[in-house]
């Protein structure tokens, strides 16, 4: 693989990277030597890098470098993730919310569900990868791969069997790794942030069923009318990459 010599040194730079102390502290022994987080570096340095390098490999007709960064289409890597939000007034158990979110173009799903055992079971996780299947499906794409934790409403057989006859596969995260799974993470983070701490806030006694009318009517607005501006949705409206400029809701 001939590369310019300068971007060959900088790809290899980035490969001979080092651990430090800390889950997410990385040396890169780049010109100046300085200490760089690991996801920063990703986001404005290794990819783009990456990416001026498949241009000249691409030129030469060339296997170009895969990055792991891109997905293409909706339903391709779907996380899925549980948030306790605590018990309520007239609940028979702990209410959790369950949330998926499709990495390509960060549409999201929620719901809020009551656990008498005190944590999600895996018929209510199956539920929600259903969900996920039919939305994409009617959309025209298929659900291919689900990203999880260990817990046991993903690591159960019934959810494993759920997922794989919509046709897709399950990925565990590694242990004590939850930015593997940083999306859905952070979609439960944006919820509690826009729509929890405010509703605790309005209402002075806090129901059930109140917090799940005020959730479908937040993630109407996250899918339908918010620009997102990540890197892979890139100023786009999530529901305008799932269904078209038709935005057609699923059912």
């Amino acid at each position: 693989m001939e590369l310019d010599p300068e971007l060959r040194d900088e790809l290899a730079s980035h490969k001979a990277g080092t651990r430090q102390a800390g889950p997410d502290a990385y040396v890169f022994p780049g010109r100046d030597g300085k200490r760089r987080d690991r996801n920063a570096v990703r986001e404005r340095v290794l990819y783009p890098a990456i990416k001026r390098a498949n241009a000249q490999l691409a030129e030469r007709g060339l296997e170009t470098i895969p990055d792991g960064s891109n997905r293409e289409r909706p339903g391709e890597l779907v996380g899925m993730d549980c948030f306790s939000v605590g018990r309520l007034r007239g609940t028979q158990g702990t209410v959790w919310q369950l949330t998926a979110i499709d990495v390509r173009s960060s549409y999201g799903w929620a719901d809020l569900v009551v656990c008498p055992t005190g944590n999600p079971s895996a018929a209510q996780t199956s539920a929600l990868a259903r969900r996920v299947a039919k939305d994409l499906s009617q959309a025209g794409w298929a659900l291919e791969r689900v990203l999880v934790d260990n817990s046991n409403e993903f690591s159960a057989g019934r959810f494993h069997e759920t997922v794989e006859r919509l046709g897709a596969r399950v990925t565990h995260i590694r242990s004590g790794r939850p930015q593997t799974n940083g999306h859905v993470e952070r979609l439960h983070r944006t919820i509690l942030e826009e729509c929890w701490r405010p509703a605790f806030a309005r209402y002075l006694h806090v129901r059930f069923t109140g917090l799940r009318r005020d959730l479908d009517t937040y993630l109407k607005i996250y899918n339908f009318d918010r620009v997102h501006h990540g890197r892979l949705t890139a100023g786009q409206i999530p529901a305008d990459i799932v269904y078209g400029h038709r935005k057609m809701e699923a059912r």
